[in-house]
């Protein structure tokens, strides 16, 4: 069985075309992942705002799906994204490495205002 970075970190690459450093992609992730458990178990609520994708365990990953975490994940990063770029939807794009239409076409599609 593959560990969650390892799956999470090559879904990535595949669902975004990144060019990734996959050490640090890895670590990143892995660092993540264990925040979320740690926070989950000392009863703690998750902050999405610490994490991508709020993971309690392993199990819920399968259980939502590859295209449902692929989806939260997604949202996450463009909203981060316009965050970043105080809501520019052109340099939002360009930091994410997608056309503005792409971007435009995805804010709409996960109603992100």
């Amino acid at each position: 069985m593959h560990g969650i970075g390892t799956i999470v970190k090559k879904e990535l690459a595949d669902h975004f075309s990144l060019e990734v450093d996959v050490p640090s992609a890895e670590r990143f992730l892995e660092k993540r992942i264990d925040t979320a458990r740690r926070l989950f178990e000392e009863g703690k609520p998750e902050e999405e705002s610490d994490t991508f994708i709020a993971v309690n365990l392993e199990e819920d990953l399968y259980n939502q799906g590859l295209d449902e975490v692929m989806a939260r994940l997604e949202k996450k990063m463009i909203e981060r994204a316009l965050a970043k770029t105080d809501n520019s939807k052109i340099r939002a794009a360009e930091l994410l490495k997608i056309s503005f239409r792409s971007l435009r076409y995805k804010v709409q599609k996960y109603d992100i205002k």
